[in-house]
């Protein structure tokens, strides 16, 4: 019935470029610094020197040793933007679920109201029409009452 995805899309910013990996693009689940000074995501970094390369993927120069140092401090930003990123997006769907049961509500009240004034209308044609039938029952009994009292004299006809 409804989304708010349909009005607006939830458009969070990408993470920082200082919390992606250089190789992967991706936010980095275990950040390490390797000996060219720039951090890598583990995973991705550690893949490369298995296989042999032994130059930076970010600079091109000669790595001066296959050593990998935990970044502390960025591993914990990355998660922390993660968390931050899951509660935006639970706190969406939060939103998106209450304002589909508000417009819910709003449409059955709105039935509700609709099929209350169609029966007010019907009532109304109701009354309107027994009135205009006792109005002319009345009509016609007084002309056939005026017509059998005295049939030669004219009677003056009194409305309902």
């Amino acid at each position: 019935l409804f989304s708010l995805a349909r009005l607006r899309q939830l458009e969070l910013p990408e993470a920082p470029a200082c919390l992606r990996c250089p190789i992967s693009g991706e936010l980095m689940v275990d950040p390490v610094d390797a000996a060219d000074g720039v951090t890598y995501d583990r995973e991705h970094i550690a893949a490369l020197l298995r296989n042999g390369q032994t130059t930076s993927p970010a600079t091109g120069q000669p790595l001066a040793s296959t050593m990998l140092r935990a970044n502390h401090s960025l591993k914990a930003a990355a998660m922390a933007h993660r968390e931050v990123r899951r509660e935006v997006e639970k706190q969406w769907r939060d939103l998106e679920a209450t304002v589909k049961s508000y417009v819910e509500q709003c449409a059955e009240q709105l039935e509700q109201r609709e099929r209350h004034c169609k029966d007010l209308e019907r009532h109304v044609e109701s009354l309107q029409h027994g009135r205009h039938s006792a109005r002319g029952g009345k009509t016609s009994a007084r002309l056939s009452h005026a017509s059998t009292n005295d049939t030669n004299s004219p009677q003056e006809f009194q409305g309902p």
